[in-house]
């Protein structure tokens, strides 16, 4: 049968050893190194922020197998569209490696096997799914998807591969795309005491119609494989939340460049020497360079007095214009802050622009009609500003600009 052929592999996909890089010890040693350290600063580790179940990626370095697999349905079927071109466009050609391979520094590379050819899923679209964007009817009609697309390939070992994406048609109708990973699933059936089983996929991504046609396909791609990292969404849709963090891929697929200071500390990216904590009770100078430059202190974390609140601070990249904006160029580049609360709950952080937005001054107001409104009062802080914090008692005052660099006083009383 045409397709990817069965493997049985003597040794795990995963080419590389995984190594817990920070432990708990190590990460305070070299903060305490780095600058003074007040007592309430110790901060989680990198491993005790990963989700339950994806231990295969605590943290997320190596060389990672996954398989690209392609279904349609009898109410939407593939016509002329080949699972050829669709991979080409979903990947970007090399371009979704090269931009996890960037953004971590090398760290981690995910290499996408391609299976040849649609199958068809033995039940009509509309019995997983509903007509309102392509959401999951529920977690059963979810997991019913998921033993059907096994069911459709038994000669391929889908438990070699720690990441299975499952690509439909294109559709502005079934749109969505979702992660399923395997611990969070898991829990739902256990809980129910059903007897059901996964089998052997573990981690799955489905990726929607909509993936497919925006400008940078490749991008959304990566978006829902951060999922599986445990990355939780950042978009301005979340309950209470009005705007989204376009900084970070998990806010906006569109425009985003990479990912956040944060982002890149919990997936292992980002190590402690690059991190500093000030103090309480100090004035301290840093020159804050960028988080892709490799070098320096990249992020200042402030604890905020309530257990599990930090105060980031880092450098913003200019993040791409809008397509649907012709002859701008990328904005969004400055002093980005923000806060970081530890949840117990399925999000496990939250991030939220600091201060709020719309609480200083926009160097985007200026821009075209309703396209960038949502963003309009998030862009970061330029040199000359000062950012207070009351809980934490400290003032950040952004002194200037060297190269790619700031030079920035945080004061903690």
């Amino acid at each position: 049968m045409p397709g990817v052929r069965r493997i049985q592999p003597r040794r795990s996909p995963f080419t590389r050893p995984f190594v817990i890089v920070l432990s708990a010890a190590l990460l305070v040693s070299a903060l305490l190194h780095a600058t003074p350290v007040a007592r309430a600063a110790k901060l989680p580790t990198p491993a005790s922020l990963q989700p339950a179940g994806r231990v295969n990626f605590d943290p997320a370095r190596g060389t990672i197998e996954a398989l690209m697999l392609f279904v349609d349905f009898s109410t939407l079927p593939h016509g002329v569209q080949t699972t050829e071109a669709t991979a080409e466009n979903l990947l970007g050609g090399n371009r979704f490696n090269q931009f996890i391979h960037q953004q971590s520094g090398g760290k981690l590379d995910i290499r996408v096997a391609i299976s040849s050819g649609w199958r068809r899923m033995p039940q009509p679209i509309e019995a997983y799914k509903t007509s309102f964007e392509g959401a999951f009817i529920n977690n059963s009609a979810l997991l019913r998807y998921i033993k059907d697309v096994q069911n459709l390939y038994p000669d391929v070992d889908l438990g070699y591969y720690p990441i299975v994406y499952v690509v439909m048609p294109n559709s502005e109708i079934y749109r969505r795309s979702q992660t399923a990973n395997y611990g969070d699933l898991k829990a739902w059936i256990d809980s129910r005491r059903s007897g059901d089983s996964l089998g052997d996929m573990r981690n799955i991504v489905i990726m929607g119609g909509s993936a497919q046609s925006q400008h940078r396909p490749y991008m959304s791609l990566a978006h829902e494989t951060m999922h599986v990292f445990g990355l939780p969404d950042l978009y301005k849709n979340r309950p209470g939340k009005a705007f989204e963090i376009i900084w970070d891929l998990m806010g906006d697929p569109y425009r985003a460049n990479g990912f956040i200071g944060w982002h890149h500390y919990v997936l292992g990216w980002l190590p402690a020497t690059r991190i500093a904590v000030p103090a309480s009770a100090t004035k301290t100078e840093y020159l804050l360079t960028p988080i892709h430059s490799g070098a320096g202190t990249s992020l200042l974390l402030i604890p905020m007095g309530k257990a599990g609140k930090y105060l980031a601070v880092e450098i913003a990249e200019p993040v791409k214009p809008h397509e649907l904006i012709e002859g701008t160029s990328p904005w969004g580049g400055g002093v980005l802050a923000y806060t970081v609360s530890l949840l117990n709950s399925h999000a496990r952080w939250q991030i939220d622009l600091y201060p709020p937005p719309g609480t200083h001054q926009s160097a985007a107001q200026g821009l075209q009609g309703n396209v960038l409104a949502d963003a309009q009062f998030t862009l970061p802080h330029q040199v000359g500003a000062i950012i207070r914090e009351p809980i934490s008692h400290t003032s950040i005052e952004i002194k200037s600009r060297v190269g790619s660099a700031y030079r920035i006083e945080v004061e903690r009383q």
